[in-house]
């Protein structure tokens, strides 16, 4: 009997991307986009994933590693027909390899393939629907000035009554960043900026509790720590009359309790200002029932020294 030894082959498992999510709040945007995190321990390991994609629709597509560990990713699209329509390295270890504004030919399931060309280490793969990638974001060309803005022609969307729609995600770092389109006489831009990964922009509110029917709400340092703190004028609930409260920030952004003062009687205006020679912040309120104007004279710890109507 004669034994023959086979080739080593290695069965390609294809991991399903998430279906896309619009990539920012206002679904008018037409930007979409999906993502998945996974890792490549060496070079030549490829990770691939499947996604179900339209006709026509415009594609940009990175791999950023994660961690300084050396990875020099590569992305690969392929077609439903199993054809590579775009690939693109990274340039340097640790950079991120960008397939940008590639248009679909054909409705049906794409492969998008992650390779190490070295190294290895956690990456992110992120596919954007409908926008470009800000090149300098990924370690590509700086487009902080006039002379080297970015093109946006290739994400142009045809809308209705012969307008069109362009985008872009970036990052906003501290310098200016810089986009180009062309517009002929006569023709007008709307410009809009949100975050392109869905978060909301703040988070969950906080309540502050404050008695007695607040009726106005100003900001100012009461304290003199270089912090907003929130001070308050209350219209009072019977028998309580009207208070002045003020909320101290505390230095991790929370807020301490309130320190109220009895003054008039339902508060209905008031401002914060300097009415003497020191440098603490004052308040002067005016009271509906009393017909009159009370200054409040800070003590420069957040509460106040006298009052003068």
């Amino acid at each position: 009997m004669r034994i023959e030894q086979l080739e080593a082959r290695h069965l390609l498992a294809i991991s399903p991307l998430p279906a896309f999510v619009p990539a920012v709040e206002s679904l008018g945007s037409l930007v979409y986009r999906t993502s998945a995190a996974d890792r490549l321990d060496s070079a030549g390991q490829t990770d691939s994933f499947s996604l179900a994609l339209d006709a026509n629709q415009l594609l940009s597509i990175t791999a950023r590693p994660l961690s300084a560990e050396g990875l020099t990713p590569r992305v690969e699209l392929s077609d439903p027909a199993a054809q590579l329509v775009a690939s693109a390295d990274a340039g340097s270890p640790d950079a991120a390899a960008l397939v940008q504004t590639q248009p679909t030919s054909a409705a049906g399931t794409y492969r998008i393939d992650v390779t190490s060309l070295a190294g290895g280490g956690d990456y992110e793969l992120v596919v954007r629907a409908g926008a470009a990638v800000e090149a300098e974001s990924v370690g590509g060309a700086s487009n902080d000035g006039i002379a080297s803005a970015q093109s946006l022609a290739a994400t142009s969307v045809l809308l209705p009554a012969g307008a069109d729609r362009l985008a872009v995600s970036g990052r906003l770092d501290g310098s200016a960043d810089v986009y180009a389109f062309d517009l002929t006489a006569g023709q007008h831009a709307q410009l809009a900026l949100a975050r392109d990964d869905a978060a909301p922009l703040f988070s969950a509110p906080e309540g502050l509790i404050v008695a007695g029917k607040p009726a106005g709400v100003a900001l100012g340092d009461m304290n003199g720590d270089g912090r907003p703190d929130i001070v308050t004028a209350n219209q009072g609930i019977f028998p309580i009359v009207g208070e002045v409260s003020v909320l101290l920030q505390n230095a991790d952004g929370t807020y301490a309790a309130p320190q109220s003062t009895a003054v008039g009687d339902r508060l209905f205006a008031f401002s914060l200002g300097h009415f003497n020679a020191d440098a603490h912040l004052d308040v002067v309120v005016a009271s509906y029932d009393l017909d009159n104007v009370t200054v409040m004279f800070g003590a420069g710890d957040g509460t106040f020294s006298s009052t003068l109507d």
